[in-house]
């Protein structure tokens, strides 16, 4: 499967993320759903990959490099699956505190992060990003602004500030950032893995011991918080969609392709998903179209053809 290919997939299934939530919310509190979709990642992770390493005979492999790594390793893990959880929780709650739009501009700026952490945090060689590539990801997310800005409830929203919006607005905030140290991690932990020349079979490790640790930590926190499940007001379908089709097999094409790309820009390809979120949102009759949708899309789009093109003639010209 090419970079390309791995990514648009993902895009396409995180794009449905914000209707699945919105969904979702509807008949269950936030907390309700996190748990529930957590169970669904940590559980669907295991079995999807495990089936896989079982499939290609490479579990033992697996467990002999598992038990050969050192601490860093371990921590790598953690942190990706704290952060896994700390994101998509800071976001999930945040739509029950402010204006959707608006904490979804905060939210989307996380692939300018993740462009400049990569390099630093994994081990691979990557391309040097030029001044201009990273001016054009700035520039895609002026485009994410502009068709959140376009969303007339916003100016209310502002009128109307108090405390409960500004703690909205700083989880989404927080939520971005984390997301961006999720999708790093997860493939800074797969690099361990990487003697196996197997993408898919590192791919699976990461987002198993990744979605585990997060399924666990989410556990603990309700066992301390005490919290009751209402499960007849449960949207099983929302949250089946979002834990394993969002997360683990979303996550998981996302990390395939960030181990096979040789650009941290392929990042800025995420920005697809707020337009494809936009007219998901549009047919199922949560949003109206405007103007700013469409500028913002048209901009966001020339940013990724612009880099793909970029990135095609630097590989054309080391070929010769």
């Amino acid at each position: 499967m090419s970079v390309i290919i791995s990514m648009a997939l993902a895009v396409l299934i995180w794009s449905l993320y914000p209707l699945a939530a919105a969904m979702g919310l509807k008949d269950m509190g936030s907390l309700e759903m996190i748990l529930i979709v957590y169970f669904f990642s940590g559980f669907g992770a295991l079995l999807m990959g495990g089936y896989y390493l079982f499939k290609e005979k490479k579990i033992g492999q697996a467990i002999a490099i598992q038990k050969s790594l050192k601490t860093n390793a371990y921590i790598t893990a953690f942190v990706s699956g704290l952060s896994g959880i700390l994101c998509h929780s800071f976001f999930i709650i945040s739509l029950t505190l402010a204006d959707k739009g608006g904490v979804s501009l905060l939210y989307e700026s996380w692939p300018v992060i993740a462009v400049i952490a990569t390099p630093f945090l994994m081990q691979k060689a990557w391309k040097e990003v030029s001044f201009k590539e990273f001016m054009i990801s700035i520039v895609a997310l002026v485009g994410v602004a502009i068709i959140i800005l376009s969303d007339k409830s916003i100016n209310s929203n502002f009128e109307e500030f108090n405390m409960a919006v500004l703690g909205g607005y700083i989880l989404a905030f927080a939520g971005g950032y984390m997301c961006a140290i999720l999708v790093v991690t997860k493939a800074r932990y797969a690099e361990h893995f990487q003697s196996m020349n197997d993408d898919v079979a590192t791919t699976m490790i990461s987002e198993i011991v990744s979605r585990i640790i997060s399924m666990l930590l989410i556990l603990v926190t309700f066992v301390i918080l005490q919290e009751n499940l209402d499960w007849a007001n449960i949207n099983w379908w929302a949250s089946f969609y979002i834990g394993f089709v969002v997360f683990v097999v979303g996550g998981a094409l996302y990390t395939f392709g960030i181990l096979k790309s040789t650009r941290p820009t392929i990042h800025i390809i995420y920005y697809f998903v707020p337009i494809l979120a936009v007219f998901w949102l549009y047919f199922a009759g949560e949003t109206s179209m405007n103007w700013g949708i469409l500028l913002g899309g048209v901009i966001i789009v020339v940013c990724n053809i612009y880099l793909a093109i970029a990135s095609r003639k630097a590989k054309m010209s080391k070929a010769y």
